[in-house]
C-alpha cells in the first residue's frame, strides 16, 4: 500500500492528503436512466447517499425524492422531482475533494439552515486556504419547519456539533453563522424549552462564535441553498490556469495576505486553492484572461448549442471572468 500515492478502495481514492470519489463510480451517474419507480429512485438514493459527505446541501436538494419514498405516498414524477434528480446527477459529476483533518489546526464549523434542511460544513485553514473536511444535513420534519428562524438556525449548530463530535469532541473549534443573534445564545436569559437543552448540550464543548453576514457568509449559503458550479474537470484546469497566470497569481496573493481588505477584493476567496468570486449570483470561479475562450466555448457546449446570447447570460452563474486591463 505505501508504494503507492494513491490507493482506490470501496469507491473512494485515498491520497496522502485528499479523499476523493473514484472517477469510474462518478461516471456511472452520467447514464443514470430516469427513475419509473420507487425501487428504481431507491436504488439512485442508495448510490447518492453513499457520497453524500462530498455533497453540499444534499438534505435539501434530495429533500422531494426522499418525500416520494414515503410509505402511502402516490408515485408523482413532477417537475421539482425531476429538477432534484437533475441536480443530483449534476452534483455528483462535480464533487470536490475532501482534506483529511490535522488535529494541530483549529477546525470551522459552519452551519446555515433554510425551510426544508439544516448542514454544515467543517473545514480547516490550510496554508492560506479553507479546506473542507466534511459535509453533513438533515431535512427537517414536519414540526420542525415551524420552527422560528432562530430556533432553526440554532437546530443547525447543535445537529452538525453532535453529528461531527468525533472531531470536534475535546478540542477548540470556531462556530461560524450567518444569524447575528446566535452570537449570544451562550448568555441568553433565562432559556426555556429546547433553547435551555441545547444550551447544556453544547456546554460540553470548546467554542467560539463568529458572525458573518449572510452576503459574505458563502459557505453557509452552499449549504443549504443552491450554489452556482462547475464539473470538477474544468475546475482542475481552472487551477491550473490560475496558477501559471500572473495577473491571478498576485490577485490570489492580494486574498491571501489581505483578507480585510474591502476595496477591490472583498469578494473574493480562496477555496480547494482556487480563486472564486463569491458576489451575486453564487459563489463561481475566476477564469483568467488565458482560458476565457475556453470557458465560453464549454458553457455553449453545455447548454446543448443555444447561442451566442443564451450563452452570455447564463455564463455569470458559472464564473466570472478576467476583463482586459484587469
Amino acid at each position: 500500500m505505501f508504494r503507492y500515492k494513491t490507493l482506490e478502495y470501496l469507491g473512494l481514492t485515498i491520497s496522502k492528503d485528499r479523499l476523493s470519489p473514484v472517477s469510474t463510480s462518478i461516471a456511472v451517474v452520467n447514464n443514470w436512466k430516469l427513475p419509473q419507480n420507487v425501487d428504481d429512485l431507491r436504488r439512485f438514493l442508495g448510490f447518492c447517499n453513499f457520497y453524500s459527505r462530498f455533497i453540499k446541501n444534499y438534505a435539501e436538494i434530495s429533500s422531494k425524492l426522499y418525500d416520494l419514498l414515503a410509505h402511502d405516498t402516490p408515485w408523482i414524477w413532477d417537475d421539482e422531482c425531476a429538477n432534484s434528480f437533475t441536480t443530483l446527477k449534476r452534483v455528483l459529476s462535480e464533487l470536490p475533494t475532501l482534506g483529511f483533518p490535522d488535529y494541530n489546526l483549529p477546525f470551522r464549523l459552519t452551519c446555515d439552515a433554510s425551510d426544508k434542511a439544516v448542514g454544515a460544513q467543517l473545514s480547516q485553514i490550510k496554508n492560506g486556504s479553507e479546506i473542507p473536511i466534511a459535509f453533513v444535513s438533515q431535512k427537517l420534519n414536519s414540526s420542525q419547519r415551524k420552527y422560528a428562524t432562530i430556533d432553526k438556525e440554532f437546530f443547525a449548530i447543535v445537529y452538525a456539533v453532535k453529528r461531527l463530535r468525533h472531531y470536534l469532541y475535546g478540542g477548540k473549534f470556531i462556530l461560524i453563522t450567518d444569524h447575528q443573534p446566535l452570537v449570544h445564545m451562550k448568555t441568553l436569559k433565562d432559556p426555556k424549552g429546547r433553547r435551555a437543552r441545547w444550551i447544556m448540550e453544547l456546554e460540553n464543548y470548546d467554542y467560539v462564535i463568529e458572525y458573518k453576514p449572510g452576503k459574505t457568509n458563502t459557505v453557509a449559503d452552499a449549504i443549504s441553498r443552491s450554489v452556482a458550479s462547475i464539473s470538477l474537470h474544468f475546475d482542475i484546469d481552472i487551477a491550473k490556469a490560475q496558477s501559471e497566470d500572473d495577473e491571478t497569481k498576485e490577485l490570489i496573493q492580494q486574498v491571501k495576505t489581505s483578507p480585510n481588505v474591502r476595496q477591490g477584493i472583498a469578494n473574493f476567496s480562496i477555496i480547494n486553492g482556487v480563486l472564486y468570486h463569491t458576489g451575486r449570483p453564487g459563489t463561481v470561479p475566476f477564469i483568467p484572461r488565458t482560458i476565457r475562450l475556453d470557458m465560453i466555448k464549454y458553457v455553449h457546449d453545455s447548454l446543448g448549442h443555444q447561442g451566442q446570447s443564451k450563452t452570455i447570460a447564463f455564463l455569470p452563474t458559472r464564473c466570472v471572468l478576467a476583463q482586459d486591463g484587469e
